[in-house]
């Protein structure tokens, strides 16, 4: 009996952490968010790094989304920005690494929006 339990404890763990991943992966991770369309690119004062923004396009039922990328001076990108119900985004640099889009201001190397997270918090 005890054998037993054990092995349903660990398919039980197993089951656990597969769901904690596939939840993460896909309703938490900024990695798995949709490419979209490219409308803008803006280069920092320094010209060392800029930010891509795209709209990403769910269809018909679905609002516009607007992804935000960093391009480092090293090539590397990262998201940093995303809105939901949003189609145009306003991006002005404040200096070499803190950009404000559409009136959230991020630093580039600590912060990020997610739109995902505000509502979670409400």
């Amino acid at each position: 009996m005890k054998k037993g339990l054990k092995i349903l404890f660990g398919v039980l763990i197993c089951i656990v952490m597969l769901s904690g991943g596939l939840y993460y992966h896909f309703f938490v991770s900024m990695s798995s968010l949709p490419t979209g369309e490219l409308i803008g690119e803006y280069a920092s004062s320094s010209s060392d790094c800029s930010v891509r923004i795209y709209r990403c396009r769910a269809g018909a039922t679905v609002a516009d989304s607007i992804r935000g990328e960093i391009v480092l001076e090293n090539g590397k990108t990262k998201t940093v920005y995303w809105a939901y119900r949003e189609s145009e985004a306003d991006v002005q640099w404040l200096d070499g690494e803190t950009v404000r889009i559409n009136g959230r201001t991020l630093n580039i190397y600590r912060d990020k929006y997610d739109w995902r997270r505000e509502n979670a918090a409400q």
